[in-house]
């Protein structure tokens, strides 16, 4: 339909008003189709949301890192290993090595304390369990506590007799030295006490009882007896090495009684009447 604009007059055809002859407009809107946009540089280089999220890369995983702890660990374990296998073969290597090796003769001491308290016990049980079909004795804690305390008691006997005479007679040694110049030597003592272990293990008690006991004179006799006779051969001051090492000897002697008194009127003397052994 075309309206008038000047009367309103409608028709349906015809370019000029039937009525007034005005020129016609007609009442259908055309709209000019509209070319599709193209997309904007910046639109067409926009990733799509869920390809970004694919191709987005993924924070790779680092590789599980070793303990630095268990590494040092067992680091100290193979050298002092070797350590061992080296005082078992050649004992007197580690003598004049001067200040070096103080971690070893520690452990070395400390190991064959912890094995000769597993042996006793080990011994112990055994035979309870032979003579009676149960164990009522005192616990491992118990036996490992006070052999300890005992052992070290013997060594500080050891170590007391040792630098008192090297100071007097011979070179002045410090107690580390002495420590490490003594633990040296407990290689030997060690692989007796793992024996003697083994030995109870399969009931060979009377086997396992004397290798057990002859580790024991090696470690608080026989070394720190050795370790003096080389300090004082090595060097002596003003008087002769054979009067040094009686001095020693009977250093040693005095100085043990005191602690026997001191053991024997305390548990660990309870401890070794409850184990039948004669101190």
């Amino acid at each position: 339909m075309k309206t008038c604009p000047k009367c309103g007059h409608t028709q349906s055809e015809g370019n000029f008003c039937g009525k007034c002859g005005t020129a016609l407009i007609s009442n259908t809107t055309h709209t000019e189709p509209t070319e599709p946009t193209e997309p904007t540089e910046a639109a067409a280089t926009q990733p799509d949301s869920a390809q970004y999220y694919q191709q987005a890369p993924q924070p790779e995983t680092a590789p599980a890192q070793p303990n630095e702890q268990i590494e040092k660990l067992k680091s100290e374990s193979k050298l002092f290993l070797s350590f061992l296998l080296q005082q078992v073969k050649s004992p007197s290597a580690h003598f004049q090595q001067v200040n070096s090796g103080l971690k070893n003769g520690l452990l070395s001491i400390g190991l064959y304390i912890l094995l000769t308290a597993l042996a006793i016990y080990s011994i112990i049980r055994s035979l309870f369990g032979a003579a009676y079909g149960i164990y009522d004795g005192p616990s491992i804690i118990t036996i490992v506590f006070y052999l300890a305390l005992f052992s070290l008691l013997v060594l500080a006997v050891n170590l007391t007799s040792v630098y008192v005479t090297s100071k007097l007679f011979s070179e002045n040694q410090t107690f580390s030295e002495i420590i490490r110049k003594i633990g040296g030597y407990f290689a030997l003592p060690i692989a007796l006490s793992a024996v003697s272990i083994l030995l109870s293990l399969i009931s060979s008690y009377t086997v396992s009882g004397i290798i057990l006991y002859i580790g024991i004179i090696l470690a608080f006799g026989t070394v720190p007896t050795y370790v003096m006779i080389k300090l004082l051969a090595h060097q002596t001051k003003s008087i002769d090495g054979f009067y040094a090492f009686l001095f020693y000897i009977a250093f040693t002697a005095i100085l043990g009684f005191l602690i026997s008194l001191l053991i024997m009127d305390s548990a660990i003397g309870e401890l070794i009447g409850y184990m039948g052994m004669d101190f």
